[in-house]
């Protein structure tokens, strides 16, 4: 009985490890976190849908952001990734667009992934421009994050390239945007 005990104890403490090792989320007090959650207050006033949206912020060597409509996480690589707060607003905004479009949309599943990915730039444009950051930054992000991970990123399934991202947003007009 005493070795099944041992045994137990020892499946359990070594799945907690791979769990832990999986995903350490950041202490709510890091610089981070600090600031991710900054700029979302900034948004958020425009946008009361999302008030009260979880936003983690976890270290994993990858640069991610993405919802799952209950929640945003954005890694740690990917915060440090932005030159200044606008270009955060933008992948927020990005994200915060994703999730509005799960909550109003009913057709939203019966749209394409490339599809998709284009509305929620020019959505995660039109939300940071409202809240007062300088839509230029989400062309500066996407040329960023291309730069940043060249030849890492290719065409995929979920997203269209980072090049007709980018032609995309430059095909928005920012003057006729009404916020």
């Amino acid at each position: 009985m005493k070795q099944l005990i041992s045994v137990l104890v020892l499946i359990l403490t070594l799945s907690a490890c791979a769990t832990s090792n999986t995903t350490v989320t950041l202490p709510v007090s890091s610089p981070e976190k600090m600031r991710v959650d900054r700029i979302a207050k900034q948004i958020c006033p425009t946008r009361t849908v999302i008030c009260g949206i979880p936003l983690i912020v976890y270290d994993q060597p990858v640069y991610n952001a993405s919802t799952n409509g209950l929640q945003i996480v954005i890694s740690y690589p990917m915060v440090n990734l932005t030159l200044n707060d606008g270009q955060l607003a933008f992948i927020l905004s990005h994200e915060i667009y994703n999730i509005m479009k799960m909550i109003h949309e009913d057709q939203y599943s019966e749209i394409s992934a490339h599809e998709l990915e284009f509305r929620a730039d020019v959505g995660g444009l039109m939300i940071m421009y409202c809240s007062g950051f300088d839509a230029i930054d989400s062309i500066g992000m996407l040329e960023r994050f291309a730069n940043t991970i060249s030849g890492r990123y290719n065409t995929s399934v979920s997203h269209p390239s980072m090049q007709r991202r980018i032609d995309n947003l430059k095909q928005v007009k920012v003057d006729e945007i009404k916020c």
